[in-house]
């Protein structure tokens, strides 16, 4: 190949990139609006956040496709081979974030309920802890840069601190029956979102790492 190949080569390396952190962008928008519904209890534009998510469905179909056609066409090896089955995997970690995002949206209107001062001083750390964590991981993805994506991967642990927070709380309240039952469930099972999407982005930034290194750190968490 010449130099790369060719220029169109570039161009579709360059696509895939922007494809992805479009993608991000899009996903993390959806998130950030059901946490801020959630927090005032508002669920009225809950729709805005469900018609995103056909649109995060289609961007991870278009962009599987660019990367097998790109597996197949253009042999790529090194960081492009790494950039390219990485981003295979990428889309299903931003799809799964836009899925949450939308659970979280409609167990939220389903409850029909906003979190006490008692819930929500321990359900608020973990949301601005997640919604950080997302924003690092996408940015990490957006720059190349490996000491941000670190810095994420470090901090998993913080999320599921949070999160046992929240059911030690959620506990003393159903004990001294100041909260029912389905109220306290819907609210564990949105803790439980909040930390699924911590560990959606640490793998995000565990993948930004091995892109741009080449070293696999799965599994590898102190």
């Amino acid at each position: 190949m010449n130099q790369h190949t060719s220029r169109q080569y570039e161009q579709e390396l360059q696509d895939l990139r922007e494809r992805l952190i479009a993608m991000g962008s899009t996903v993390e928008g959806m998130i950030i609006q059901t946490s801020d519904m959630l927090e005032h209890g508002n669920f009225s534009s809950i729709e805005e956040v469900l018609q995103k998510d056909p649109v995060a469905n289609q961007m991870e179909l278009d962009i599987d496709a660019l990367c097998v056609r790109l597996l197949a066409l253009r042999q790529p090896a090194a960081s492009d081979l790494r950039l390219i089955t990485m981003g295979l995997k990428l889309t299903k970690e931003l799809e799964r974030i836009g899925d949450i995002a939308v659970n979280i949206a409609k167990r939220g209107r389903a409850c029909n309920w906003t979190p006490g001062k008692a819930v929500w001083s321990e359900l608020h750390p973990l949301i601005q802890q997640t919604l950080r964590m997302i924003h690092g991981s996408l940015d990490a993805l957006s720059k190349n840069n490996v000491t941000e994506a670190q810095q994420i991967r470090s901090e998993d642990d913080v999320a599921d601190d949070a999160e046992k927070k929240i059911i030690h709380k959620l506990i003393e309240l159903l004990q001294a029956q100041s909260m029912p039952v389905d109220h306290a469930t819907s609210l564990l099972t949105i803790a439980k979102y909040y930390e699924r999407l911590a560990d959606h982005s640490t793998n995000i930034a565990e993948m930004v790492i091995y892109m741009m290194t080449g070293k696999d750190v799965r599994h590898k968490r102190a």
